[in-house]
C-alpha cells in the first residue's frame, strides 16, 4: 500500500494502491468546505447504476407466499415483532404491480415501512419483479368487549340465549 506522497520501491506499480484524502489537500476537517467535499463524497459512493427494470407477470398467490416465505425468515432471525406484523396484515391486489395493505396501528404501518427495502429485495428475488409497490391503510380494530362482573356476563349470555333466564330460575341460582 502506498500513499500519494510515498511510493514503495519494492512494489510493482501494478500492485500500488492510492488511497486519497476525501477532503481535499489543505482544508481543515472543521471547516465548511470539508463538510461539503464530505458529503460529495458520500454521494459518490452510495450513488448505483440504475437498477434493470424486471416487470414479470405474477400470481397474486404467488405474492402471498414470497410474503409469508419473508415472514418465517424474520421468525427464525429472532424478530418476532416483524413476523407477527407480516401475519396479521391484510393484502389485497390493486393492479399488476400495487398491494393494498391493511394493518391495524400507526406503529405497524412504520415498522413494515422499514422493513420496505429488504422486503422489496426479497420480493424481486422470488418474483421476479422490482416494480412492486405498497399501498399501506391504517384500519384501527375495534376493541373487544370485556365482561368484568357477573352481571355483565349473566346479560351477555342473555343476549345470545334468552331461555338462560329461564334456567336459571328453574335452578334457583343466583349470580
Amino acid at each position: 500500500i502506498s500513499y500519494d506522497s510515498e511510493p514503495e520501491k519494492d512494489v510493482e506499480p501494478s500492485q500500488k494502491i492510492q488511497i486519497k484524502n476525501p477532503i481535499g489537500e489543505g482544508v481543515s476537517s472543521l471547516s465548511l468546505s470539508s463538510i461539503r467535499l464530505k458529503k460529495e463524497a458520500q454521494q459518490t459512493q452510495t450513488q448505483k447504476k440504475p437498477e434493470k427494470v424486471q416487470k414479470n407477470h405474477f400470481a397474486f398467490e404467488e405474492f402471498e407466499k414470497a410474503w409469508n416465505q419473508y415472514a418465517q425468515q424474520k421468525q427464525k432471525e429472532g424478530k418476532n415483532n416483524i413476523a407477527a406484523l407480516f401475519s396479521i396484515a391484510q393484502l389485497t391486489p390493486k393492479g399488476d404491480q400495487l398491494i393494498h395493505i391493511k394493518v391495524p396501528s400507526d406503529i405497524n404501518k412504520v415498522e413494515l415501512e422499514r422493513e420496505w427495502v429488504d422486503l422489496k429485495g426479497h420480493l424481486t428475488k422470488a418474483l421476479g419483479n422490482n416494480q412492486i409497490n405498497f399501498e399501506v391503510e391504517v384500519t384501527p380494530e375495534q376493541n373487544k368487549e370485556y365482561l368484568v362482573s357477573r352481571e355483565e356476563k349473566y346479560q351477555k349470555l342473555l343476549e345470545i340465549n334468552p331461555a338462560i333466564s329461564d334456567l336459571r330460575k328453574k335452578l334457583d341460582l343466583e349470580f
